[in-house]
């Protein structure tokens, strides 16, 4: 035999069959009919059991080609697959280390990961939201069922108020910039932000329907008196525009429990002005549109004025430039933003009663 072909035809105990090797053991056994004979010709590590192997499935297949082998058994059955499934649902908030431990110890994490993903699960961060214990959620559901019959015709009516605290360093746009993933750490892949102190200012505002007030711009602490003052100012004549729109009394006022807005001053007031005062659940900023304006609002202020977050200095005049700027981002609030949010009530009572008063998308 000549040596290159030896070369060729040498092989290791359990290796796979190259081409050619599969190959010269079928012209052998074509020219010598015999097992024996073949595997002695092929040289050391061919058993004519092997040969007698191959050359069946090559009669059965037709082919000589060889099926790749079916490797290492997988660790995850179908059986096991599912277990794991249920695990990660049983307890959300476990590692992937836990869920190998408790189902499959010798699997490692990635084993676990994939596993998971194949099924549509892998980890999100949770979405930080006010605690919402059974009682609580007991008086959402009840808020969410007594207005289950509401439509757009009752909803356009309720005059959402609320008061939002506006810091002039912290911009609520996200910022995004083109990067490799081995310039993670540069100086390109970071901004720089204000963490203590810096100007911030309380407004106030009411919505409903399509209309938005004026913004109202807290000088200094909110408390009883100041809130008395600006609901004083903004809220009859409101009231009035949304009375000569609907041509009803039925306009019902939706503030939040806060201790202000519960003073005994306040509610005396409300009562004075004859002004309906919707009942509202605890720690449901979900069901407020007006909160979605914030938001709104304070990316729109960075948009149109991002020399604002570069600001230091805290002069009246500094201060008076911001209040005009947070003016002039209002005064842009598109109408038909407004509206669709204020629509979206139907849809946001209805998901507090799928969610048995828990928690919703909003």
């Amino acid at each position: 035999m000549e040596p290159i072909i030896a070369e060729q035809l040498a092989r290791s105990p359990g290796q796979v069959l190259t081409p050619f090797q599969r190959s010269f053991i079928v012209s052998t056994f074509e020219k010598y009919d015999s097992y024996a004979a073949t595997a002695k010709i092929c040289g050391e590590n061919y058993s004519s059991d092997l040969v007698r192997k191959y050359i069946q499935k090559v009669k059965l297949s037709g082919s000589p080609g060889v099926a790749d082998r079916s490797g290492r058994p997988a660790l995850v059955n179908a059986h096991t697959e599912r277990r794991i499934c249920r695990e990660s649902r049983r307890n959300r908030r476990q590692t992937l280390g836990d869920i190998s431990v408790n189902i499959l110890p010798d699997a490692c994490t990635k084993t676990i990961q994939r596993t998971l993903k194949k099924n549509g699960i892998r980890k999100f961060r949770t979405i930080k939201k006010p605690l919402l214990t059974p009682s609580r959620m007991a008086k959402r559901l009840i808020w969410a069922k007594l207005y289950r019959h509401w439509t757009w015709n009752e909803w356009q009516r309720v005059m959402w108020s609320d008061e939002c605290l506006i810091y002039r360093s912290r911009d609520s746009n996200v910022g995004w910039v083109f990067r490799t993933g081995a310039e993670r750490h540069d100086q390109c892949a970071f901004e720089g932000e204000t963490i203590q102190g810096g100007m911030k200012l309380m407004v106030w505002a009411v919505i409903a329907g399509n209309k938005a007030s004026a913004l109202h711009i807290h000088e200094g602490n909110v408390n009883q008196f100041t809130y008395l003052e600006c609901l004083e100012e903004y809220l009859p004549e409101f009231w009035s525009d949304l009375y000569l729109q609907h041509n009803t009394y039925d306009i019902p006022f939706m503030h939040d429990n806060s201790s202000v807005h519960t003073a005994r001053i306040i509610k005396s007031w409300l009562e004075d002005c004859e002004f309906i005062v919707m009942e509202w659940p605890p720690y449901s900023p979900d069901m407020n549109p007006i909160e979605h304006v914030w938001t709104w609002l304070k990316r729109a202020l960075f948009r149109r004025h991002p020399d604002l977050k570069n600001m230091l200095a805290e002069t009246q005049e500094d201060r008076d430039y911001f209040k005009q700027c947070i003016q002039d981002t209002w005064a842009t609030l598109p109408p038909q933003y407004v509206e669709n949010l204020t629509r979206s009530m139907t849809k946001r009572s209805q998901a507090l009663r799928v969610a048995k008063g828990g928690y919703t998308k909003y």
